[in-house]
């Protein structure tokens, strides 16, 4: 049976991590057999038609984009969210596991080889307006799988455990759905449904979420595209994560995008110590 035999099984979706330095070393053989098992699992999940068709609802406030583009910016992103999650995971075989949490606000282009953006107004509109967090994190475990670790990290107990606005789960067709309370002042409400693939090899787990559909009108915030890639490997000593998620939702003036990043950090750092907390019950267990 081939590796992706193995897989695909619908779960749920978060964004969290963990931190925890300790030394990592691996052999150059693991570090590309893990390499092309994300590039294949990448290149195997279909883009969801559904995808194209809430970026161009944002059409609907500015000029029309160019036939194909939503598409074509889809793609794009599937393509650097799994590149980045082979570059982060060599690092750690190459001893470079030094833990970081990042929250960008991605140029325009930032999905094309040369970085530049295409001349229509309402495309770099859109473009500006992501949000990318990136996130690498190390956990002292002892008998605890990356399947094991990705199933603690997305059950719906330990999500609302560590983000109190989560108000709802639960699962509606081939979706996952979520519903999040607002923050006074920086964000409203949102309600979105995503498609949700893992893959689980000895040694690794990934997760793989993308909104397909969502609520709207006043009483939620659009929420455009979210795309989001958990990967958990086992590592000498413990496990270790990475996780991107690249999110386009409404537009934030500056008081709000100079408020935001310190908000995610501080939720994600928050998910790091209560999923070390977790394992470190479960190894009692």
């Amino acid at each position: 049976m081939n590796t992706l035999s193995r897989l695909i099984r619908n779960s749920c979706t978060t964004i969290a991590l963990g931190i925890l330095v300790f030394a990592v070393t691996s052999d150059a053989s693991e570090s590309d057999n893990r390499a092309n098992l994300i590039r294949t699992w990448g290149d195997s999940l279909v883009l969801d038609q559904r995808v194209p068709a809430e970026i161009e609802r944002f059409q609907k406030e500015e000029d029309e984009f160019r036939k194909g583009y939503s598409f074509q910016l889809a793609s794009g992103i599937r393509n650097l969210i799994f590149e980045s999650a082979v570059a982060n995971i060599q690092k750690l075989s190459d001893g470079e596991n030094s833990p970081f949490i990042e929250v960008s606000f991605p140029e325009p282009g930032f999905t094309v080889a040369n970085g530049k953006p295409s001349g229509q107004k309402s495309e770099k509109k859109f473009e500006k307006g992501f949000v990318r967090t990136e996130m690498l994190a190390s956990f002292k475990t002892a008998g605890i799988t990356p399947r094991e670790a990705m199933q603690i990290f997305s059950s719906p107990e330990f999500r609302k455990k560590v983000s109190p606005r989560i108000k709802r789960i639960w699962r509606e067709d081939d979706k996952s759905c979520l519903e999040i309370d607002g923050v006074k002042m920086i964000l409203s409400p949102t309600l979105s449904c995503s498609r949700v693939n893992e893959y689980h090899e000895p040694g690794m787990a990934m997760q793989h979420s993308q909104v397909v559909s969502n609520g709207s009108g006043e009483d939620y915030q659009i929420v455009y595209f979210k795309e989001s890639l958990k990967v958990f490997v086992s590592i000498p000593g413990g496990i270790a994560l990475y996780y991107i998620n690249l999110t386009r939702s409404a537009d934030m003036g500056w008081p709000k995008k100079s408020i935001a990043p310190g908000k995610i950090k501080e939720s994600r750092q928050k998910a790091i110590e209560k999923l070390q907390d977790r394992l470190n019950s479960s190894q009692v267990q």
